[in-house]
């Protein structure tokens, strides 16, 4: 079997995006002494948290807390003070001085401003060296009219539509080709058992489900795709290569056509696709719009995300006959060919288009 163990890349333009690559805010803790602190102040007790997300949506309330901290006798009246970057505002939301002031509670509707922003939080108290907490938090936006987080996507009004999943009636942006639809969008359905989740988000982060599709092993991957819909077979992905490489073969590499596949877009305003040598000219011929979201190795319940940045692979509907492994395509951002490989069916977990059968007429 085929080892397909990558690397993550630790780049500061794919500090992914700030929340991306851990999947949880950065968080650093640090105390320090304010001017006029004497040497006799004393240290607040425990650690400081937050509740900071590692994403928002825009126009989402976030609702963090402050706690963790005591004083000497237990006492957790301290003020706090947040600060977020985005507006650079300072907001004292308790005073030790006011037992009646408000509960450490910050409540704040994220701006429809897209990025990547600290959130700052100090603690203090008479006679305590103040403490304080930085995190950061990417403000996120699904809408796919060209304002959203995901941009760059080049529609076509004769050949592009949207497609609704009747199960969650989540919209995905598909291409027709002469004899199919394709998905131009990885799939993000998450099953209608709130107990058992079909899939996984990037980095088991929620709300990056929708941003960059869910990740499947192979045996979720073939029942996963709306009614009417299918997983594309290699015979599929064949058929969709054969305009731009006429010699295309089933369970073949396709040489020099990885441009035509890869879509030329950007998130939150950094580019995804960002290390391709210079000779690799994307085009999207194809929309298919492939977007390099990695790959997700399944160990018992640990997840191990990697390559964001660097490959995009998907799954096919053919099983590797005799063993347990299926066939899946992918991109890698150092090459102009579509690789194809094959990869465990319930372990290695991978994004997935659906594809739907055009009828005659339509």
């Amino acid at each position: 079997m085929y080892d397909f163990t990558l690397k993550m890349k630790f780049t500061l333009k794919h500090l992914l995006f700030a929340g991306l690559i851990l999947g949880m805010s950065l968080a650093a803790y640090s105390c320090k002494k304010n001017d006029d602190d004497i040497t006799t102040n004393k240290f607040l007790s425990g650690s400081l948290s937050t509740g900071v997300p590692a994403y928002a949506f825009v126009g989402e309330e976030l609702v963090m807390h402050c706690r963790g901290l005591a004083k000497e006798d237990g006492d957790t009246l301290i003020t706090y003070t947040w600060k977020i970057s985005v507006d650079d505002i300072n907001d004292t939301l308790r005073l030790e001085t006011d037992p009646a002031s408000v509960l450490p509670i910050k409540r704040y509707i994220v701006p429809d401003t897209l990025g990547t922003f600290k959130v700052t939080v100090q603690a203090s108290a008479k006679d305590y060296n103040s403490t304080s907490s930085t995190s950061n938090v990417v403000f996120l936006d699904n809408t796919m009219d060209g304002r959203g987080s995901i941009t760059g996507f080049v529609i076509s009004p004769d050949k592009d539509q949207y497609i609704e999943d009747p199960r969650d009636h989540t919209k995905y942006l598909c291409h027709k080709t002469e004899n199919r639809i394709w998905m131009r969008q990885n799939l993000a359905y998450k099953g209608d058992d709130p107990q058992k989740k079909t899939g996984v988000a990037y980095n088991q982060e929620p709300r990056l489900s929708k941003t960059f599709g869910r990740y499947y092993t192979w045996e979720e991957a073939i029942a996963v795709c709306p009614p009417g819909w299918r997983l594309p077979s290699e015979k599929d992905w064949v058929e969709l290569a054969s305009s731009v490489q006429p010699s295309a073969k089933e369970r073949q590499n396709f040489y020099g056509v990885a441009g035509d596949f890869l879509g030329n877009v950007k998130f939150n305003g950094e580019r995804m696709w960002e290390y391709w040598p210079n000779e690799i000219t994307i085009t999207d011929k194809l929309g298919f719009s492939a977007l390099p979201c990695g790959i997700d190795n399944l160990t018992g319940e640990k997840h191990s995300f990697g390559n964001f940045g660097d490959y995009a692979a998907f799954w096919t509907a053919d099983k590797v006959e005799n063993a347990p492994e299926a066939v899946f395509r992918y991109m890698h951002s150092k090459s102009k060919d579509v690789f194809v490989e094959f990869g465990s069916t319930t372990r290695l977990m991978l994004n997935v288009r659906c594809i739907k059968d055009l009828e005659e007429g339509e």
